[in-house]
């Protein structure tokens, strides 16, 4: 008798894997640039498409878990930048854990009423703009890339009232971050205008933006790798910063 073992299906590469790894590219450039490079100007402008990127997933996603390496990685990178510059912002990681208590609540409105939801949601986030970046990292500018991402996700489910949302929470999460983030930074000129248009392109990407297998998928053998940066992007965020600030404190 011969026994036929089951084939495993083949590993597919998601559009979610691609727009993390994406994200994963632009933080570990953005690190760079921030640690090691001089005139690390464009570095971290090319590097700015990172934290949206990661904001609009977790609005996108239907997932509300609070994984424990966030709120372990957010309490040890929030002590180091407090002992090393006396910072007490709360990581982009607990920014998250927030946001996805916060999402838990927004959950539990009414579909009719949801979009009202949202649009509090998003002027509440509008007016704490300039206090919100001094309790977390990318504050409420991070928030509205969160509202344009539920909006998005909605819309894909064939809920209609967000089809133009979307596109508002888009462009003024766009603007918001890139004005801010050209003031944080003082990027003049070429680069402020760089800057902007970078935030602009990638709004314009999340615009199409769908959960899905990708229709381009990589050779068999690297697909396995990809999947798996994509789980565990954050936790590569985390020990990257984690390293790159012990290797900068050893040779500064």
């Amino acid at each position: 008798m011969q026994v036929v073992m089951p084939q495993r299906s083949p590993v597919r590469v998601s559009s979610t894997d691609w727009l993390k790894l994406v994200g994963i590219a632009a933080f570990l450039i953005d690190h760079t640039g921030l640690f090691f490079i001089e005139d690390d100007e464009w570095w971290r402008i090319l590097g700015r498409i990172a934290a949206p990127i990661f904001f609009f997933l977790i609005g996108f996603a239907r997932s509300r878990n609070i994984p424990l390496s966030w709120i372990v990685w957010g309490v040890i990178l929030t002590g180091i930048d407090w002992w090393m510059d006396g910072d007490f912002t709360l990581n982009i990681l607990l920014n998250f854990a927030f946001i996805r208590l916060a999402l838990r609540l927004l959950d539990k409105a009414e579909h009719k009423s949801l979009p009202w939801f949202l649009g509090a949601a998003a002027l509440f986030s509008i007016l704490m703009l300039p206090f919100a970046d001094f309790i977390f990292e990318y504050g409420a500018q991070g928030w509205l890339w969160v509202l344009f991402g539920y909006a998005q996700r909605s819309w894909r489910d064939g809920h209609s009232p967000f089809e133009k949302m979307r596109f508002a929470f888009g462009f003024i999460a766009a603007f918001a971050y890139a004005f801010v983030e050209i003031e944080w930074h003082d990027f003049e000129g070429i680069e402020a205008v760089g800057c902007a248009l970078v935030v602009l392109g990638l709004t314009l990407v999340l615009l199409r933006f769908n959960r899905a297998v990708s229709p381009w998928q990589p050779p068999t053998f690297l697909a396995p790798a990809i999947v798996w940066l994509s789980h565990y992007s954050l936790e590569i965020y985390a020990i990257s910063l984690f390293l790159m600030q012990d290797i900068f404190d050893v040779f500064h």
